[in-house]
């Protein structure tokens, strides 16, 4: 199962796209609100959206997040004016060009958005919040920051109930000790569950603090496909943020379109080099340059939707491979639950309509093709 984690200074900040939506209040108690759902193991979250929202504010204070805190929202390019105009169409009406981590002009010490595009490849004006140029940057002028890169943390180390160290290895395959009172564990879903049974110890068996056995399980991804129009007109799809705009009418919880849950339309800005990747895989000759020549047409929208948690969705450990460090490889458990298939299911039916309601000339579903970006769970909160 493919997924997509980023081993670098500034983490997955590096290469995001930089939308920040909040969670909505009917996600945080999916168990009081969808009910009891076969093959799901939904529980309400043990806090409310009232207690993250202080944090919220700070967050997109920090990061500059369009819309809040009197910042102006990025102007909609043309792939977001073809979604906009289709939406309406269709009836929807909560539509913009969604809250961003993208200064829309200079601030904090990084440039403006200058509609350069593929934003996932990195931001040459740092108009983009990452981490690598912000609080990194911001904590290197302190003396209370140290970083130690291209290193790699063996272990957790602990007594009874309380964390003591990390063991590491530096870049020279020297293994280190280094002593804490407080260790934040942020490897992404993947990365933090496997951490987290490698430090299994006499005390914690089956991993550092698993005596609920629910380290690793849980594991989400985000419902995740995409479709694409050639339209009449060109679009340049490339030009401006990836994720340009949205449709949010989606996001509410109506079980009377057959599933629980809800996702979000926005666009997305794909090179030439992945579309031909994803979208034409096998073709060749003129089947192959007919559809790719009409690039500058295209028009893309992606699903994303609520994914619900099952406990066999997981991350294990390999019990032979090792990887070079001779740690146990992580391996990904994935099947998708029926309620996510019936979600895509309607969701692309949508995007269709979108399309075709501007006289789209051909459309192209592209699912189970994509990696998994949004790697969330792997070790749920609570008692």
């Amino acid at each position: 199962f493919p997924l997509w984690i980023c081993k670098t200074v500034g983490g997955t900040t590096m290469h995001w796209t930089a939308a920040t939506p909040r969670l909505q209040a009917h996600e945080m108690r999916a168990l009081s609100t969808y009910g009891e759902i076969t093959g799901a193991s939904l529980v309400d979250w043990p806090i409310s959206l009232a207690d993250l929202e202080p944090y919220y504010a700070r967050a997109e204070r920090m990061m500059g997040v369009t819309g809040t805190n009197g910042i102006p929202m990025l102007p909609g390019n043309n792939n977001f004016k073809v979604l906009e105009a289709g939406g309406r169409k269709l009836g929807y009406t909560d539509i913009d060009t969604n809250r961003m981590a993208i200064n829309p002009e200079p601030r904090d010490g990084r440039g403006g958005c200058l509609q350069l595009g593929f934003c996932t490849s990195g931001c040459a004006t740092q108009a983009k919040w990452c981490t690598l140029y912000t609080q990194i940057r911001d904590a290197e002028q302190t003396d209370h920051f140290e970083l130690r890169p291209e290193s790699m943390v063996m272990k957790i180390l602990h007594e009874g109930d309380r964390v003591t160290a990390v063991q590491y290895l530096d870049t020279e395959g020297q293994m280190h000790e280094q002593k804490a009172r407080f260790i934040c564990v942020a490897g992404n879903a993947p990365g933090t569950a496997r951490l987290l049974l490698n430090s299994a110890s006499t005390h914690f068996p089956e991993g550092l603090a698993n005596t609920s056995d629910q380290v690793g399980r849980n594991y989400m991804r985000h419902m995740l496909a995409a479709v694409v129009g050639i339209m009449p007109g060109e679009v340049h799809i490339y030009k401006g943020p990836q994720v340009a705009g949205v449709i949010r009418d989606e996001t509410r919880h109506d079980p009377a379109r057959g599933f629980s849950g809800g996702f979000q339309m926005h666009t997305v800005g794909l090179s030439p080099g992945s579309l031909a990747d994803l979208m034409l895989q096998g073709k060749w000759g003129h089947e192959f340059t007919s559809v790719l020549e009409k690039y500058r047409n295209y028009a893309t929208v992606m699903i994303m939707g609520e994914d619900l948690p099952t406990a066999d969705n997981r991350i294990s450990l390999h019990p032979e491979r090792r990887d070079q460090y001779g740690l146990p490889v992580p391996v990904v458990h994935y099947t998708n639950h029926p309620n996510n298939r019936a979600m895509l299911h309607y969701g692309l039916e949508q995007c269709n309509k979108l399309y075709r309601s501007l006289g789209a000339e051909q459309v192209f579903d592209l699912k189970d093709v994509f990696p998994a970006t949004h790697n969330m769970g792997t070790a749920r909160m609570g008692e």
